[in-house]
């Protein structure tokens, strides 16, 4: 009924319409706005659940005064009143319950009275306004709008309201200033304070005067607007949101269950050493319980002079490695070599530092080991003098078991830091792989919506320039995720047949453009192409020359060459298979490298850089390992560095062309059905496959697109693409799928989509069944393109 009077009265109001009603409306929408928008933030925050509250409870107050400044009657007035107070006369409980958390009360917030106390007497008010008659039709006046105003019957429940109201105003107020001048408060976080305090005190300070203070002195000539003041103390929020962050999560927080995937001793502590957090493998390494380690210091758990020193330096190193001793709960201790790092935020506050220990028991077993070994050698040594004889015909054989000996020790040392290097990849590439497989899927959606609507607004200029503008940023945050599965096993390379040539000097020379820095190229004769991910490579070019800069400030040159090593030359480097390769050498002049930085250098998050990430050259790592390749540096101080990497030959093929992804895009109308457990994804797609001309259908898992296509072919209208998501959590997968579809047809053209793919599955989708794979997020002339390929197959 509500809603219905509310249609019907609708035209009225746009007829009476003035300024009151229109700011009144304003208001709606931008509180609608805003519960939409810091409700899909983070859905589960208790602070963003209790500001969707306020702000809901603002839309309705101002959705039902737009009837009551045009309501043609007193008796209507009224009743739009008493609808208003639903969602008015509850807000300053909201705001209180808001303003607690804020303050991080958790004592108050645990208590039961507490929420009794601050909600009960907008409850009380309500009550009474809908069952008493407080507040009556005579007390209604028109003069701009409509308004309430004081009177013998009334006087004691609107003072009681308004009291209510300032109250909350100031516990909101005093809220705020308690957030600002606590200690334990960031730079970034006094910025947010700072605007929450001015435009609350902006909102309550014109709210009160318009709807409390004008009223006791008997101006009823304006309406009350405090509903629409309280904008700038909402704005206020929704700017410390967009600008600082506030009440949003980002991808740099791991999950619990990314941390508990790291085989290595993980420790998370606040900047004063207080443990916060520790992986399930450091429990089980010391035998805890988590309650037992949080909120306890940090020299508890790991014992090293040299870390004290380097965490609670006030200009402390960035990272820091050392041998320490991690303390189980029977007293007892493991030898690990620990790294630890301190962490920042963007605005310089240090948010804490995190602690990685190795497991030092293995190896220590095999320095036991050789150490049994050599003291065997001793006593043989020793031996009586009538073994001398035997012991000189010996000899030779011994000291050939004594070379080997340390040459399978120098082998077995090098093993070693090559998998204490490997398990810190892994661990960031478990890391970079889930957040990059959300990523995607998030740019999928938005990518699909913007290129959808770029598709209807093909004729309006300005639209579709905006559009466009807002799809080139969004495929520079898909390069971004591209870097970050470089890190992780799952990355789906896109390798084709590269010209090493002229990657390398467009790479190279783009980079140092502007610079004060020259270059040397020097490429063999008949150099062989390799078979690469061109944008992949393209950025590890990018990262070398970058570093070579920054270590030559007053200018120099950089020397880039390349050639090819044949499978007898393999030899000179142990650490590549017996294979054909083209060796790239990138030689800058700086002071080169000191050697006990060299062999960390390729370590995650490990910079000289006063402003680095420590992720340049792991990345770069990472990505000549994914192609097969190798990576190293030679240095000298003084002498500069040489950074030089093998990548596999295709020797004898051609360079191949680069597929062009913005061919016109034409019709392909056909039968398709779409499965993403993606509902944005599932939308878009459809309505992007719609305005082609095709007749789709959607499933949220394999199950149910499998169900589709079997009653689709049993009705004589069976689907002529399929384009699956090969990821679907806790139900069947796009490969599933298609393989209890392939049962019944063996012909259906099947497009594969996905975020985040192990290397298994990528390589193998024709072997499935799949005849094209989408990386997402993909633009719409990709899948436009994907189409027509399968659908002129024969």
């Amino acid at each position: 009924m509500f809603f219905a009077i509310g249609a019907i009265k609708f035209g009225e109001m746009v007829n009476a319409m003035n300024i009151f009603t229109f700011l009144t409306f304003f208001s709606f929408v931008i509180y609608v706005y805003l519960s939409i928008y810091v409700f899909h933030l983070d859905r589960t925050s208790r602070l963003n659940r209790v500001f969707v509250a306020i702000t809901a409870g603002l839309a309705w107050k101002s959705f039902a005064y737009l009837f009551f400044h045009s309501a043609p009657s007193p008796e209507e007035c009224f009743y739009w009143y008493k609808i208003s107070a639903l969602g008015w006369n509850m807000l300053p409980g909201v705001a209180i319950h808001y303003a607690l958390i804020l303050a991080d009360r958790e004592d108050w917030l645990k208590r039961n009275s507490t929420y009794l106390i601050i909600y009960l007497p907008g409850i009380f008010y309500v009550l009474c306004l809908w069952t008493g008659d407080y507040v009556q039709t005579a007390d209604f006046v028109r003069r701009l709008n409509w308004s309430v105003v004081t009177t013998n019957s009334n006087q004691w429940l609107l003072g009681f309201s308004k009291l209510y109201f300032a109250a909350a105003s100031a516990i909101c107020l005093y809220s705020t200033w308690l957030l600002r001048k606590s200690s334990e408060t960031t730079g970034r976080r006094k910025k947010q304070a700072d605007i929450l305090a001015k435009t609350l005190l902006f909102s309550a300070a014109t709210g009160i005067t318009t709807d409390i203070v004008l009223p006791l002195l008997n101006f009823n000539q304006l309406p009350q607007m405090a509903h629409f003041f309280i904008v700038f103390w909402i704005l206020g929020i929704w700017y410390a949101i967009t600008r600082y962050r506030f009440m949003t999560i980002t991808p740099a927080l791991a999950s619990d269950e990314i941390i508990s995937k790291i085989f290595d001793i993980l420790i998370l502590a606040a900047p004063d050493g207080t443990i916060s957090r520790v992986n399930m493998h450091a429990l089980i390494s010391g035998g805890y319980i988590e309650d037992e380690l949080t909120g306890r210091h940090i020299s508890v758990l790991v014992h090293s002079k040299e870390l004290d020193r380097a965490f609670f330096a006030a200009d402390g190193i960035v990272n820091y490695v050392a041998n320490a001793e991690f303390i189980t709960k029977s007293m007892g201790s493991i030898a690990i070599n620990v790294s630890c790092a301190r962490v920042r935020d963007e605005f310089g506050d240090i948010a804490g530092m995190v602690i990685c220990g190795h497991d030092l028991r293995p190896l220590n077993r095999i320095l036991h080991e050789v150490a049994e070994r050599k003291a065997a050698e001793e006593k043989l040594r020793n031996a009586n003098d009538g073994l001398e004889i035997r012991v000189k015909e010996r000899t030779a054989e011994l000291a050939l078991s004594n070379e080997q000996l340390r040459s399978e020790m120098e082998k077995r040392k090098i093993a070693e830091i090559e998998i204490l290097k490997m398990s810190k990849m892994e661990s960031l590439g478990v890391l970079a792989g889930g957040i990059a497989h959300d990523f995607n899927n998030l740019l999928t959606g938005i990518l699909n919506n913007i290129s959808l609507a770029k598709l209807y607004c093909k004729d309006k200029r300005e639209a579709a320039d905006r559009l466009s503008g807002a799809e080139e940023v969004t495929l520079k945050a898909q390069n971004l995720a591209a870097q970050f599965l470089t890190f992780s096993k799952g990355g789906v390379l896109n390798k084709k047949i590269i010209d090493v040539r002229a990657l390398l000097k467009e790479s190279v020379e783009f980079t140092l453009s502007g610079s004060g820095v020259s270059c040397a190229f020097n490429f063999a004769g008949g150099l062989w192409n390799v078979s690469a991910d061109a944008s992949q490579l393209n950025q590890v070019f990018t990262n070398l020359v970058i570093n070579a800069m920054h270590v030559m400030p007053d200018g120099g040159r950089i020397d880039v060459a390349a050639e090819n090593v044949s499978e007898g030359n393999c030899h000179e480097n142990r650490n590549i298979a017996a294979a054909d390769y083209v060796k790239i050498s990138i030689k800058d002049q700086g002071p080169g490298i000191p050697p006990d930085i060299l062999p960390k250098i390729f370590d995650p998050y490990f910079t000289t850089k006063s402003n680095g990430s420590g992720l340049g050259l792991t990345s770069a790592f990472s990505v000549v390992r994914n192609h097969g390749g190798h990576i190293g540096v030679d240095s000298r101080p003084n002498e500069g560095a040489t950074f030089f990497m093998y990548l596999p030959a295709a020797a004898g093929k051609q360079a191949e062309a680069v597929e062009n992804s913005t061919d016109a895009i034409a019709g392909v109308a056909c039968r398709a059905l779409v499965m993403d457990d993606e509902e944005a994804i599932r939308s878009s797609v459809k309505e992007i496959l719609r305005f082609w001309g095709c007749e789709v259908e959607t499933a949220k898992d394999g199950s149910e697109a499998v169900e589709h296509y079997l009653r689709a072919r049993k009705a004589g209208r069976p689907f002529e693409i399929l384009l699956f998501d090969f990821t679907v959590p806790g139900g069947m997968n796009g490969i599933q799928a298609l393989e209890e579809i392939r049962k019944t047809d063996r012909d259906v053209r099947a497009i594969l989509s996905s975020g985040y793919m192990n290397h298994e599955s990528s390589s193998d989708y024709l072997a499935c069944g799949f005849g094209y794979f989408l990386q997402k997020p993909y633009k719409v002339a990709e899948l436009n393109n994907a189409i027509k390929k399968l659908l002129n197959r024969k």
